[in-house]
């Protein structure tokens, strides 16, 4: 009979396989049974009986030094030569007997497995068949019941020695012996086994053996080896990479370019991916703060410095949440770096009652420390507050308490004040009581000179450090302009420091009456574009598009150049290759950012883009030239 299908039941459910052929492993012939196959029970000579079945448990105690006689495999209970010395499994019967436990297995086996872990073998359940799924069930549930009462009995009655004897693990099903025996095609005799160990296989072997022995010993050379490797770490990683060096510095060579290391802390390039939140009146801020007043964007690694209503001025870290005062006035980004942020603060102070103008920086200052921006904080209180990353001031309004023939306002410009450090008192506003304190325009502030940022490829900040490339000098109206590969595109204020982002095709400062030309990839149509354009209404932080949302969309190419030359290379058929050059100021007209442009191709696929270098349109450069260090682009 041939078996093509086999059907089981698991907790995957009912499963059908079918194969050319089928290999019984359920270890009771189960398969090779019920396809027809004889078989008998039992062992294998005549009248040998189908041995019970039996569960193993996994116990533990305490302490095992008092129970050594009962274990079978605990060196003590042998002698030099190998040979018992003492019946564990007698000693462990009578133990059982003696507490009142007659175990169904007479002789009860206890194994070591590890220190005070040890295999149970004290159970036997008798005429369970294998194809009796009920009698299996029953026979395990009164096989479990017996060998926790064998354990209860001694952990309870056994003494000191089986303290804290327990249960870990019972096997999952009992262990059949001597089940059903397949009458097969051929069976294995001890004959043939014997016939296997004959003189030409026993060479083999001591041949084998010598092998073994030489990989043994070349393998004790290669940890030794090891060893001394971690022990002069530096000294191996050294040696390996000339190796590599020397090996295959011909056929690989360098094609990365060294230029200059520099210092990176975590905090100038960790993406503002945490939102911080304040509790104002309370005086609680930190990100978890979710129902309170949203501050602004940070990353984990940034430090926020916070300034009160009674003058007093503190730095923290990040943090889910954090008390720093109650009447926050004030919070932002702390950056150590920046040397450019100027304060500007109406207060009044606790020691005198008087009310001042101050324009201030804050210096070097520790973290969690509180600093005093007053002579004397208590009973002091600020009535305007304001942060200018470059040095800007308001014209601001001072209104007085009503008071006889006493002027109730009065006008400062913060312009015309000196800045000085934070513990500085500042001008004299008036020694009357102040009611509030507004800004009612812009002040006269001297210029503090231009913001020039750098940019390093990859980075997802721009700083005042000097690492990368330049982007440019800013003013304090100007904006910081970034492009991503995706057509997306957003402008940002300068600072010290600016998260630009990730995936950045084009960063540089934004004009106004610069045309921008640029090469995209649009999903909707299929099609490619060309478009020239300059920008106008946009609102810092906000994210804009420049070719739609569809995913499939691709900003190739952008540029800021005044005449730009755009060279194409086409996806042809078989060894075709097909170039073009584009004039952009020719094909196109300047329009606004939101046009969608010249479409130029739809047919063809563009595999390689790039803007034309000077020497391409004199004939020193030739347009394949070109293309080899263009913008390697895959068509869609």
């Amino acid at each position: 009979r041939n078996v093509e299908t086999v059907v089981t039941e698991s907790k995957s459910g009912r499963r059908a396989w079918r194969a050319p052929l089928f290999m019984d492993c359920t270890g009771d012939g189960d398969l090779a049974a019920q396809a027809g196959c004889g078989f008998d029970v039992g062992g294998a000579k005549p009248g040998d009986a189908q041995q019970p079945a039996s569960l193993i448990a996994m116990v533990a105690l305490d302490d095992e030094a008092g129970i050594e006689k009962f274990a079978v495999n605990f060196p003590s209970v042998f002698d030099a030569n190998g040979n018992a010395v003492v019946n564990a499994k007698k000693n462990l019967y009578e133990e059982l007997v003696r507490l009142g436990v007659e175990p169904s297995y007479a002789a009860p086996t206890l194994f070591r497995v590890r220190r005070n872990f040890f295999a149970l073998m004290a159970n036997h359940e008798y005429g369970v068949r294998v194809d009796d799924a009920d009698g299996i069930t029953t026979a395990t549930v009164n096989a479990r019941r017996e060998v926790f009462a064998i354990v209860d009995a001694l952990a309870r009655k056994g003494g000191e020695k089986w303290r804290g004897l327990r249960v870990v693990a019972t096997a999952e099903q009992l262990g059949h012996r001597g089940s059903r025996r397949i009458r097969g095609r051929y069976t294995l005799t001890r004959d043939d086994i014997l016939h296997l160990c004959r003189i030409p296989i026993q060479r083999i072997s001591r041949f084998d053996a010598a092998k073994t022995r030489d990989l043994l010993a070349k393998s004790d050379a290669d940890i030794a080896e090891t060893v001394r490797a971690l022990e002069h770490l530096t000294d191996y990683a050294v040696a390996w990479f000339r190796h590599l060096q020397k090996k295959d510095s011909a056929e690989w060579p360098r094609r990365t370019k060294l230029e200059q290391f520099h210092t990176v802390a975590a905090s100038r390039v960790a993406a503002a991916n945490l939102k911080m939140y304040v509790d104002r009146a309370g005086g609680f801020i930190g990100t978890s703060l979710k129902k309170d007043e949203f501050a602004f964007e940070c990353s984990p690694y940034d430090e926020v410095i916070v300034f009160r209503k009674d003058a007093v001025a503190q730095v923290v870290k990040v943090s889910e949440k954090c008390f720093v005062g109650k009447d926050v006035v004030h919070l932002e980004v702390f950056d150590r770096k920046d040397e450019r942020r100027v304060y500007s603060m109406v207060y009044q102070d606790g020691k005198d009652g008087r009310t001042y103008a101050k324009r201030f920086q804050m210096g070097g200052i520790t973290r969690d420390k509180e600093y005093a921006l007053a002579k004397e904080t208590k009973g002091a209180k600020v009535f305007y507050f304001k942060s200018s990353p470059n040095g800007e001031c308001d014209l601001v309004q001072i209104l007085l308490k009503p008071r006889p023939r006493i002027k109730t306002e009065i006008e400062q410009d913060f312009g015309e004040l000196e800045i000085k450090g934070r513990s500085s008192t500042g001008k004299l506003i008036t020694k009357y009581p102040v009611r509030a304190a507004k800004a009612i325009g812009e002040g006269t502030s001297a210029p503090m000179g231009q913001l020039e940022l750098w940019w390093q490829p990859g980075s997802p900040v721009a700083t005042m450090e000097k690492v990368g490339r330049s982007i440019g000098f800013y003013e304090d109206d100007d904006f910081v302009l970034v492009v991503r590969n995706s057509g997306r595109f957003q402008v940002f204020p300068p600072a010290g420091t600016v998260h630009v982002g990730p995936d950045i095709l084009y960063i540089g400062k934004l004009s106004g009456e610069t045309v921008y030309t640029a090469l995209a990839y649009d999903g909707d149509s299929l099609a490619y574009y060309l478009k020239r354009f300059t920008f106008s209404e946009l609102i810092s932080g906000r994210e804009y598009t420049l070719i739609g949302d569809n995913p499939q969309n691709q900003m190739l190419l952008f540029s800021d150049a005044e005449d730009p030359k755009v060279v194409v290379e086409y996806l042809g058929t078989g060894k075709a290759v097909q170039r073009e050059l584009l004039d952009a100021p020719e094909l196109c007209e300047p329009r606004n950012w939101k046009a969608k442009g010249w479409r130029f191709s739809k047919a063809r696929k563009i595999r390689k883009a790039g803007f034309a270098p000077e020497g391409l349109l004199d004939g020193t450069v030739t347009l394949e030239a070109a293309l080899k260090e263009a913008r390697v682009y895959l068509g869609q």
